[in-house]
């Protein structure tokens, strides 16, 4: 199952993917992630769009950038292919 949030730590200069794993129930056999959007706050930089990997059941997004000592919420929002959609935050401290 998925964790309803997520807290990760990371130095501004950093540039990796950030993201979520879904398993049963969320996400059962034959059901596919259909979209994924990711809403990047201010002061954060996405790199490219939304990571999607249909063999795996993630959804990921590439930050960098942040402002040292400060506190970021990263929200994404997956739908699925049978009309499920699963809101879930990461929060990112930036080091």
């Amino acid at each position: 199952m998925r964790s309803p949030e997520f807290f990760v730590e990371k130095y501004p200069e950093d540039k990796w993917g950030i993201g979520f794993r879904y398993y049963p129930p969320d996400l059962n056999a034959g059901e596919t992630i259909t979209s994924c959007t990711v809403t990047v706050p201010d002061g954060l930089t996405p790199v490219g769009d939304a990571i999607i990997d249909n063999v795996n059941k993630t959804v990921a997004q590439v930050i960098t950038d942040g402002t040292e000592n400060k506190v970021y919420r990263v929200k994404f929002e997956t739908h699925t292919s049978v009309g499920y959609i699963f809101v879930d935050e990461i929060v990112v401290k930036i080091r």
